[in-house]
């Protein structure tokens, strides 16, 4: 499918497309909607047929509204397109070498004095926080999504915002979402992620580097290939690694979700604690995944984004939410860290 007429719209838009696509379609008084029927229009019967053979949103298809089985197979099919779309878009900015250039949305004049750390992350409390919208001078902008999916960031980023880490916390923002402060829009999500102290008992008294491996359950998002983790101990350290590992047809759509923190055993807090995503090219994803976490030859392989840090300590049940939040739709870690 070439560009839609419609692309700027919805990629800028914090609502999802899955929302956005429909009402947009249904209300003919939409300054997008003549346009969007003319997207609709450009799809063609093969690209149709190869969408229903894949089956993936077969289910979601009402064949019992106002809407005729084609419009609403359409209707989807430019859901999935714009995901895709907006997703590799959004990657791609993220892992960009910009050569001392200010990555979108930081060269906005709403953000003119803000200043960004070397990792493009800016101070949560440069903002007035309301859930995941973050406002200043008179414009919204938002935390970019960790994995494909557009809101992959909202529960780890309302923890940090309805917390008193949000003083010492820097994100990275998303891209593609600028909006006048009285046209910003967002959903509310009701699923609960939360986490529970661990074994720190157990864990202090580590002498040897302790690991594990995952492969996706059931219940996770079926984009993962495999979780792994790591605890180190180093001296009155202990260092946790957790990489979760795309499956190789879809790291053009995303990364993978990368936590580190270290534990001080002496005073029984986390020193350091941020998230990142690692960004894969086919060749490398082919060698990573001949390598668990541990082993020093992954060290190097992908481009290493930050999406938050937090500067200063963080408590137990805090590193215990947060990894979870970080971590939403892996049933994996939720099971770690939450059972």
């Amino acid at each position: 499918m070439n560009k839609p007429r419609t692309f700027e719209y919805f990629v800028s838009d914090p609502v999802d497309a899955m929302f956005t696509v429909f009402e947009v379609a249904d209300d003919s008084l939409h300054p997008e909607h003549d346009d969007l029927m003319r997207d609709l229009d450009d799809i063609t019967a093969d690209e149709l047929i190869h969408f229903r053979e894949e089956g993936r949103y077969n289910h979601l298809i009402n064949r019992k509204n106002l809407r005729s089985e084609e419009k609403e197979t359409k209707l989807w099919f430019m859901v999935d397109y714009l995901h895709k779309t907006i997703a590799c878009k959004r990657l791609l900015i993220l892992a960009s070498n910009l050569d001392g250039e200010k990555p979108a949305p930081l060269n906005h004049h709403a953000l003119k004095n803000v200043e960004a750390n070397d990792d493009h992350l800016v101070p949560l409390r440069e903002f007035f926080a309301s859930g995941t919208q973050l406002t200043r001078n008179g414009f919204s902008f938002t935390m970019s999504p960790i994995v494909s999916q557009s809101n992959s960031s909202y529960w780890v980023l309302t923890l940090l915002t309805k917390s008193d880490l949000k003083n010492r916390t820097w994100v990275r923002l998303d891209p593609f979402i600028v909006r006048a402060q009285e046209e910003y829009s967002s959903l509310e999500y009701r699923m609960w992620v939360w986490g529970r102290p661990l074994n720190w008992n157990l864990l202090k008294e580590l002498q040897n580097p302790e690991h594990g491996q995952w492969m996706p359950d059931v219940l996770s998002s079926g984009d993962i290939e495999r979780t792994d983790f790591v605890w180190f101990p180093n001296e009155n350290e202990l260092h946790f690694t957790c990489e979760e590992l795309p499956r190789p047809a879809v790291i053009h759509e995303r990364g993978s979700r990368y936590f580190h923190a270290v534990y001080d055993n002496k005073n029984a807090v986390l020193v350091h604690c941020d998230g990142a995503i690692r960004v894969y090219d086919e060749k490398e994803i082919e060698y990573r995944l001949n390598f668990h976490l541990k082993s020093p030859e992954v060290r190097k392989v992908g481009r290493r984004v930050k999406m938050f840090h937090i500067e200063g300590e963080v408590t137990e049940n805090e590193f215990s939410g947060l990894a979870s939040a970080y971590y939403v739709w892996n049933e994996d870690v939720r099971r770690y860290f939450c059972e």
